[in-house]
């Protein structure tokens, strides 16, 4: 193999993760989602109103959240919401859960060869 095979095999774009994130409340919220692609932070930032993080991560979240039906948890629609009444802070931990990589065994592989096989989602707990 070479580099770009390697790091293709390595990169497992069809593995769903499941994120736990828990809040100092004791609410917790489960977002679902497959690594984030050079491509995909790239269509994020072209969405994103400004060459800010924070805009950039906004737009990850809603390419990328889903909730365990594999529905999008936010859409274009929930930007100024977002912006107004969510702090940088938890945007910043929901998507760094998203770039964070568990375990190779922990991993539920999605990919067509792997389709016929019963695995578990694994849980990536982040507490904010």
């Amino acid at each position: 193999m070479d580099a770009i095979e390697i790091l293709e095999a390595e990169s497992r774009i069809n593995v769903l993760r499941k994120h736990v994130l828990r809040f100092p409340s004791g609410n917790t919220m489960d977002v679902y989602s497959t690594p984030v692609t050079l491509a995909e932070r790239r269509i994020a930032a072209e969405n994103a109103s400004s060459d800010e993080q924070l805009d950039i991560n906004i737009q990850l979240m809603i390419l990328k959240a889903k909730d365990s039906s594999g529905e999008p948890l936010f859409n274009q629609g929930h930007i100024a919401r977002l912006r107004r009444t969510v702090t940088a802070e938890l945007v910043a931990e929901l998507v760094n859960a998203m770039y964070a990589t568990p375990p190779l065994e922990d991993l539920d592989d999605l990919s067509p060869a792997a389709a016929g096989k019963s695995s578990s989602r694994s849980s990536g707990a982040t507490t904010i």
